[in-house]
């Protein structure tokens, strides 16, 4: 049996729906076994590699679907986690129940609203997700994620589905209690309304949304919300339009980045439809296995079983330390990572700390440390003062994000007033320093996410030194510069 299950891990990892079949013919019993160390069943690997045919003959095949992990996950709060709606899709079409709570209390529908998913949001609601099921830890329904992360289009979809905007969370608070937008706020019924614009014409290049003053848009507008006889579904569709434009007009507006090429062994394919990502391992130089995988550098889950860590995946994922190239990278930065940080996330035993920790810090492609400050990567060597202008090209924000594939948070810090990536880096400099605090109230929720922004933003930092008013009375010139172009100057 031991061997059988063994086969069909195997099977639901390569996505091969043929030897699957042949495996279950020959242990049926198996289908439903779970993993000892992580309780995953082999429908939950397969929602986790992306492998949707796979899915599909394992529950057509009788799987259960609403079986939890060790953590209380099911296979549909993994997808709702990856935003693989043709997955939930089949699940929920074989009886996958939406109103599961996993150990903290959270529902598929808590964690599609957390990601921002519209789509799967109303994919799950539409199948009987409850809108006001409270988790276990901090007493908050869906809504109260929507409002705190400023997805008004959620927002509006669970009104519609009947969310209580008044059910109160642990600390005391109600959605209408969280709501900072006026948006989200006229849709709660907190504030009068303000509407951004319907034209992506007025959106201006840089990106950043303005909004139409209210006295522009009164209720004989066709993108009114005023009317007072017009239904909420309707103004509800007004606003989805809205922001479907806008959207469109800012994807646009923002330049892609290739992704890099990697010097270490491990191959990453990135592709937009979650359900159709993979990572390859490579075998030897012409061949390679492909292993499914989740939406962020999927190859995290084969180097964690590599180093026999594999039941630290769900946590690291749901923690938002899902790029194991980041990672790595911020074991040698200004912000590593520490057991402290593994324990604040969950990872309560030190022997899995400190493992992880060797683990990571062993890394092959790791950067190499540097016992000397290292110098601005944007700034030339001739600079004789903070003063100067000779700055290389900095980077757009949009694209400096991408590089940490975290380019999806591109709009929370337009959002929040951060358009530049240099005036950034300037204000990590001056007492009026980005903190964690200050990325979380952006919305930006997973501290995984937060660490690598602002290991980032410190370590790019050096060098741009803040100038108060003071000191730029006092400012001399150094005459003690060097006087010989560096390589990048001479690009010039």
């Amino acid at each position: 049996m031991e061997e059988g299950l063994e086969e069909l891990k195997k099977t639901c990892r390569l996505g091969d729906v043929t030897a699957l079949q042949e495996c279950l013919a020959k242990h049926p019993q198996i289908i439903n076994e779970c993993d000892p160390k992580l309780g995953w069943t082999e429908l939950y690997r397969s929602v986790v590699c992306g492998q949707i045919n796979v899915v599909e003959a394992l529950l057509k095949a009788k799987a259960d679907p609403n079986i939890r992990t060790k953590m209380g996950d099911t296979a549909l709060h993994r997808a709702a986690s990856n935003k693989q709606r043709e997955i939930a899709r089949l699940l929920l079409g074989f009886k996958a129940d939406s109103n599961i709570q996993q150990n903290d209390g959270e529902t598929a529908l808590h964690q599609a609203c957390i990601e921002g998913d519209f789509k799967m949001a109303k994919l799950l609601l539409q199948h009987k997700a409850n809108a006001n099921v409270q988790d276990y830890v901090y007493g908050k329904s869906p809504l109260h994620y929507a409002v705190d992360f400023c997805y008004a289009s959620i927002v509006g979809l669970l009104i519609q589905y009947h969310a209580n905007t008044d059910l109160i969370d642990r600390h005391g608070k109600s959605p209408k209690d969280l709501a900072r937008t006026s948006e989200i706020q006229s849709l709660l019924g907190v504030n009068s309304f303000y509407i951004p614009s319907p034209e992506p014409s007025e959106i201006p290049q840089k990106s950043s949304l303005e909004y139409v003053s209210p006295s522009l848009s009164r209720s004989n507008s066709e993108f009114s919300l005023y009317s007072e006889n017009k239904p909420v579904e309707h103004k509800i569709k007004q606003l989805e339009d809205i922001h479907k434009k806008i959207r469109e007009a800012v994807r646009v507006s923002v330049d892609t980045v290739k992704t890099p090429n990697y010097s270490h062994n491990a191959s990453l394919l990135v592709e937009p439809d979650a359900e159709k990502t993979g990572y390859d391992i490579i075998v030897d130089r012409n061949k390679a296995i492909s292993f499914g995988g989740t939406e962020r550098n999927p190859e995290l889950y084969n180097w964690l079983c590599k180093a026999h860590l594999e039941e630290l995946y769900t946590i690291l994922l749901g923690a938002g330390y899902d790029d194991l190239k980041q990672l790595s990278y911020q074991m040698s930065s200004n912000l590593p990572i520490t057991e402290m940080t593994l324990k604040e996330i969950g990872i309560m035993k030190s022997g899995l700390r400190k493992r992880f920790l060797l683990a990571l810090d062993g890394l092959a492609y790791k950067k190499e440390r540097r016992s000397e400050p290292a110098p601005n990567p944007f700034k030339c060597c001739t600079v004789g003062n903070p003063a100067s202008g000779w700055m290389l090209n900095i980077p757009d924000l949009g694209k400096w994000l991408e590089s940490l594939n975290l380019k999806e948070l591109y709009q929370n810090f337009l959002d929040n007033g951060y358009e530049e990536l240099e005036e950034m880096l300037l204000i990590m400099n001056s007492p009026w320093e980005i903190t964690a605090d200050d990325l979380r109230l952006m919305g930006i929720g997973k501290p995984g996410h937060r660490h690598r922004i602002l290991s980032k933003l410190k370590e790019d930092a050096t060098g741009f030194e803040y100038v108060n008013n003071r000191k730029k009375r006092d400012l001399t010139i150094d005459k003690e510069f060097n006087s010989s172009a560096c390589e990048l100057c001479r690009v010039f």
